[in-house]
């Protein structure tokens, strides 16, 4: 039981009943304690104790009350406390010592005199024969500690000084009895109501001292205080208790509770329901806007806007985005207008692009070499630049574009581009074409005009560069400069030595034979190409390669067409943005600026750059986000009418293309390369299956690539140039993945091929076993109809397929349901022996029919793909 319940079986409060188990000296917190059996019957014993010891004192009491009501001269109970005056007031603890330990003593006289003790008595008789007979005493919530009056009496008290203890015992209660609120010997400024205390209950401080004034001669008479024990007044009932403020407090204080103000009809104010101005009834958008967005800048739900859409003859979903003519025609019925913010590309690369041509200087020409595969590009370059980097390129062949900075012997400054010539390179060819003022191709004299030969000079030609061509290894055996000239001729490119206008170079790049020729014939066509930049311009350019490198993050190589890259600048590339932070050149040298026609390296993309991008230089990054905001609102006007189509339609062409996939993630080690090879797994596909790249990245093989590889059953981990980490080997060990590595990429479009042929559905081929003639017919219960036969050719095996022919008519085809000789089942019955067949779920057979028995046999298919 816990305490606040025994208190309420006790019908007493919980919080009297916790001070008095901590005056009986027992232990508890709170009044949510649990008390044991044994501590509520002590409890209840200590109670029953302390009111029995309180009726005898009470029956003490109220005798000797009676005989002092007698003689009330000689047995007044008094006490007399007699302390000099300060201008403290009497503690707490001196009038509860002197309540607790009451005594009855004898009146002392302070004087002796006769006529003043007579006088005295007699006054008192009569003030307390008045209190008896005319004050009525109800029960009065007071304080628990016995109110005491204070009494000023001195030695030389004269009689009308002595009569302010007169007007002290001269109690006025009978006037004030009638009113429900109890008299008290407090000043108003302690009044319960300012207090803020229920009226009833008097205040903490009980004991007053009052000091009469005393005369600066007087100040050697000693003034003393008496205490005045008043007796408890009683009923017939019993005691009153008192109570003081301090015991108040611990209860709940009530307050008078405040009268509720009732509201009527007309207090209430209606909702007013209004109207914005049509200045801020305005819908802003851009060149589209989502129709969830448009319907909250309506004030409406989305779905009574697209009623509106369907009204009007536009099919339309809470996910679709609308243009503005569409807008325009809607926003009326709301009372609503339109307001687009569209600026194109265009718009703001005239803004923030800045064109000075008052200023102009000459570029170094951008060359780019192309060739087939394995015809010397990189010796060229090799040769000119005095290095060798064909002994850093896997097989000989360049995987992706170089791009170098070189002086010659006359101090010109040439920008040469190397591409691959593998078939994989295609786009990287036709991008490098796109991006130089002249194209080199390069043919072998001892091999003539190749595929990829072709390819390079399509791609000059259609971007209408000025080409001239390098005939290399002249010096091999085998060299025929006339049939290279003669094949070249057929492409139009046609010598100058032949009458043409093309500039032919004989080269031998191991010999260096020819390199001073060549170098002399580009910078004369440069020269009549008159190629100018404006260096105060904003930088614009092109991205021709990016990487990744640990410590730096994504790498993008660049090289400036116009204007000029500062350290400081923001470069824009697509919807990606960075801040120049350090500028390398092609030797790796750190630069503060790069001009026109430099090959450099930027650091502080997010993520890897698209190859082939133009990028922008903008001065703030202000600049820099309104760009990127006109090119993401471009891109998604075309994103919405690339999927504008018919849901079903999509659909029904999903359906459709159900292939089997053969899913890749692919690492390679710089971006051109992942290009490059990308695009040409994207070619290797026919009607049933084809390559899914489930993840694509410029690195190495890490444990996320593996983790992500175990997530799919029979996904393919491929590296190009890259290589597995240790975690990435461990993790690819223990799930059991292969990670294949290439270095060459002929070997890995090879690979994945015969992977791809792997995939196909085999072709199935009937391959004819034996033959048999029904000769007789039986019906058997339970079983069907069983065919007696011949094996007239091969053999008949139980697995075999048959087919039923009647006169040149096929029948049944189907599968053998029983093959057996005489009556026990047979394996295989050979040529020229009788047996029973029987056929599945067909029982139309006659005499004469002929069966004939076959297997179907699967070949495996060969993939067969376009030239890459």
């Amino acid at each position: 039981m816990k305490v606040f319940e025994l208190a309420k079986e006790l019908g007493i409060e919980t919080l009297s009943l916790m001070d008095e188990i901590k005056s009986a000296g027992f232990v508890v917190k709170n009044h949510m304690v649990v008390l044991d059996d044994q501590l509520i019957s002590d409890i209840k014993s200590w109670l029953s104790k302390k009111s029995e010891t309180a009726s005898a004192k009470k029956k003490k009491k109220v005798t000797k009350k009676k005989a002092a009501s007698k003689k009330v001269v000689t047995k007044k109970t008094t006490k007399k406390v007699t302390k000099k005056v300060t201008k403290k007031k009497l503690t707490k603890q001196s009038v509860s010592s002197s309540i607790e330990k009451p005594t009855v003593k004898k009146k002392t006289q302070i004087k002796k005199t006769n006529k003043i003790s007579a006088e005295k008595d007699l006054k008192e008789n009569k003030i307390i024969l008045r209190r008896k007979s005319e004050v009525v005493i109800k029960p009065l919530n007071i304080n628990t500690k016995e109110s005491t009056s204070t009494s000023i009496i001195d030695s030389d008290v004269n009689k009308e000084k002595f009569s302010g203890a007169k007007v002290l015992g001269k109690i006025d209660i009978a006037k004030k009895s009638t009113t429900k609120s109890p008299t008290t010997n407090q000043p108003s400024s302690y009044s319960a109501r300012s207090r803020g205390l229920r009226p009833g209950f008097s205040p903490d401080n009980s004991v007053q001292s009052t000091v009469p004034s005393v005369n600066s001669f007087d100040k050697k008479r000693e003034v003393k205080i008496v205490k005045k024990e008043v007796p408890k007044t009683t009923t017939g009932l019993g005691e009153v208790p008192k109570f003081s403020v301090s015991d108040f407090r611990k209860r709940e204080v009530v307050f008078p509770q405040r009268r509720k103000k009732i509201l009527s009809h007309k207090d209430f104010k209606k909702t007013l329901i209004t109207e914005s101005k049509s200045s801020k009834r305005v819908v802003e958008m851009g060149a589209e806007i989502n129709i969830s967005n448009l319907a909250a800048q309506l004030n409406i739900k989305p779905g009574k806007l697209i009623k509106v859409l369907i009204k009007n003859g536009i099919a339309a979903n809470i996910n679709m985005s609308i243009d503005f003519d569409t807008v325009s025609l809607i926003v009326p019925e709301f009372n609503f207008s339109v307001r687009a913010h569209v600026k194109s590309k265009e718009d703001v690369l005239s803004t923030i692009l800045t064109t000075d041509s008052a200023e102009s200087a000459a570029r170094p020409p951008i060359v780019t070499v192309m060739g087939h595969v394995d015809h010397g590009k990189t010796s060229l370059l090799d040769i000119i630049r005095s290095t060798k980097v064909t002994e850093k390129e896997a097989g000989g062949i360049t995987q992706h574009i170089g791009a170098y900075k070189v002086k010659t012997s006359s101090g010109a400054d040439i920008t040469f581009l190397d591409t691959p010539g593998h078939a994989a390179f295609t786009a990287m060819r036709a991008r490098g074409a796109q991006l130089t003022d002249i194209v080199i191709i390069v043919v072998a004299a001892d091999d003539g005009v190749m595929p990829q030969t072709i390819e390079a000079i399509n791609h000059a030609l259609d971007a209408q560069v000025p080409i001239l061509v390098a005939i290399n290894k002249i010096d091999a055996p085998g060299a025929n400069l006339d049939k290279v000239k003669k094949e070249l001729s057929e492409h139009n490119l046609v010598s100058e030595d032949w009458g043409g206008e093309n500039i032919f170079c004989e080269i031998s790049a191991l010999k260096n034979i020819g390199i001073d020729s060549l170098l002399d014939s580009l910078a004369l066509m440069a020269e009549m190409l008159e190629l100018k930049t404006f260096p105060k311009n904003s930088g614009q350019g092109v991205v021709i390669e990016n990487f990744l490198l640990k410590g730096l993050g994504n790498v993008a190589n660049i090289l400036v067409k116009d204007g000029s890259v500062k350290v400081g600048d923001y470069l824009v590339v697509d919807t990606l943005c960075a801040k120049v932070r350090r500028i390398l050149d092609d030797t790796g040298k750190v630069i503060k600026i790069a001009q026109a026609g430099d090959p450099i390296q930027i650091t502080g993309f997010d993520s890897g750059v698209g190859i082939g991008e133009t990028f922008y230089v903008c001065k703030t990054e202000k600049e820099a986000k309104s760009l990127i905001e006109a090119i993401e609102n471009t891109k998604t006007k075309e994103f919405s009418s690339l999927y504008s189509s018919d849901p079903e339609s999509v659909l029904a062409q999903l359906d459709k293309n159900k292939i089997t996939e053969l899913k890749v993630i692919l690492k390679a080690d710089v971006g051109g390369s992942l290009e490059a090879i990308k695009a040409a797994l994207e070619k290797m596909k026919t009607d049933e299956v084809a390559i899914k790249i489930l993840h694509s990245g410029v690195g190495d093989v890490t444990e996320s690539d593996v983790l992500l590889g175990s997530t799919t059953d029979g996904v393919n981990i491929i590296g190009f140039n890259v290589k597995a980490n240790s975690a990435g080997q461990k993790l690819a060990k223990e799930k059991n993945i292969e990670v294949k590595i290439y270095s060459i990429i002929y070997e890995l479009l090879d690979d994945l091929k015969e992977k791809l042929s792997g995939l196909l559905t085999p072709d199935k081929v009937e391959k004819i076993i034996g033959q048999a003639e029904v000769r007789e017919v039986f019906s058997v219960s339970k079983v069907g109809v069983i065919a007696g036969c011949m094996v007239t050719d091969g053999k008949a095996k139980r697995n075999n397929k048959v087919r039923l022919v009647r006169e040149g008519k096929t029948l049944y085809e189907g599968e053998m349901s029983s093959l057996k000789r005489f009556k026990d089942d047979a394996k295989e019955v050979a040529q020229g022996y009788e047996c029973g067949i029987g056929l599945k779920d067909f029982n139309d057979i006659k005499s004469g029919d002929t069966m004939e028995l076959f297997t179907m046999e699967e070949i495996k298919r060969k993939l067969v793909l376009e030239q890459l």
